[in-house]
């Protein structure tokens, strides 16, 4: 009985201690084998960054239409279109016109730069396309020196190469008075051409 007695006593006494010590060391255990926080650390690097600007221009199409022509009055017919050129800065564009799709046949009879052919029978009405209002000066022609248009700078602009603007190019057209062509309807097509 004694015996029993001692035995519950010490379970009694040393039961909580022996617990407490018991997972303290499986606690102990846990945290022991749990991943460890280290310290971070970085690594930098340069990235090299490239880039070209490219000298480009585009041209948008324009249409030269005349009113009706005519020769009984001694008066020649005027008439403008506007083109749009748009270039990059410190593009160096030049400016030239085609002869037209009448060249080889053109007359002699009346002083033309280009000639319109009739629609129906095989006859030319000349014309002419200036870079003035006053139509004094003639727009270049293949064969001959392209126009050098104007260099964007900022004191200038705006003008033909500023970066995101374009610059309307107009086109002074005059039918010379007194051509005696038949009646009928006259067309052409010019190639306009910029070089950067």
């Amino acid at each position: 009985m004694t015996k029993n007695k001692s035995k519950k006593s010490f379970l009694k006494t040393y039961a909580p201690i022996l617990l407490f010590v018991f997972f303290s060391a499986a606690a102990a255990g846990l945290w022991y084998f749990a991943p460890k926080a280290f310290a971070t650390t970085t690594s930098t690097n340069n990235i090299a960054v490239s880039a070209s600007v490219i000298a480009d221009c585009s041209i948008t199409a324009a249409s030269l239409t005349f009113a009706s022509y005519d020769p009984t009055t001694g008066l020649p017919l005027n008439s403008t279109a506007t083109t749009t050129i748009t270039c990059t800065q410190g593009s160096n564009p030049t400016i030239i016109f085609g002869v037209g799709n009448n060249s080889a046949n053109i007359p002699t009879t009346t002083p033309a730069s280009h000639w319109a052919m009739n629609d129906s029978t095989v006859a030319y009405l000349g014309y002419n396309m200036y870079e003035d209002s006053a139509r004094t000066t003639l727009w270049p022609i293949t064969g001959g020196t392209p126009l050098s248009l104007p260099l964007c700078t900022s004191s200038n602009a705006p003008c033909y190469n500023e970066p995101g603007t374009s610059d309307p190019t107009t086109i002074y057209g005059q039918i010379p008075a007194s051509q005696n062509e038949p009646v009928a309807n006259y067309g052409d097509s010019v190639v306009m051409t910029v070089s950067f």
